[in-house]
């Protein structure tokens, strides 16, 4: 597996390779979950958002004893919304920002349509 790490905000992020393909693992700072059912099944919920403003969940990476060590995510090779917002040399004008606004509705949107059903039937 080759990585590279990133620290941004205080969250270690490693690029690695998945089945073939680029991923990031962000570090968890406490690896105290166990992959249990229950979890399993909170995790298959946000699999299924899907949005182009979405950084797609793959899973979780667990050690030896099934603790939660890594969220496994899409590789997204311009940086998250985090990094790009810290760049200093990055110009936030109002086009910018309202089209920020409308893709975070929106997002919000469907994590309320998928998530809230989910949430009320556990």
């Amino acid at each position: 597996m080759s990585t590279k790490e990133i620290l941004a905000r205080d969250v270690l992020t490693v690029e690695a390779i998945y089945q073939g393909n680029a991923v990031d693992l962000r570090l968890l700072d406490k690896p105290n979950h166990r992959a249990t059912p229950m979890l399993r099944t909170v995790f298959d919920t946000i699999k299924r958002l899907q949005h182009p403003n979405l950084q797609i969940f793959i899973g979780i990476a667990v050690d030896d004893e099934q603790l939660c060590k890594y969220v496994v995510g899409e590789f997204c090779s311009k940086g998250t919304l985090m990094q790009l917002l810290e760049r200093t040399s990055f110009n936030l004008d109002w086009e910018f920002k309202s089209s920020l606004l409308k893709d975070i509705a929106s997002v919000h949107g469907q994590i309320t349509d998928i998530c809230l059903p989910a949430c009320l039937s556990v």
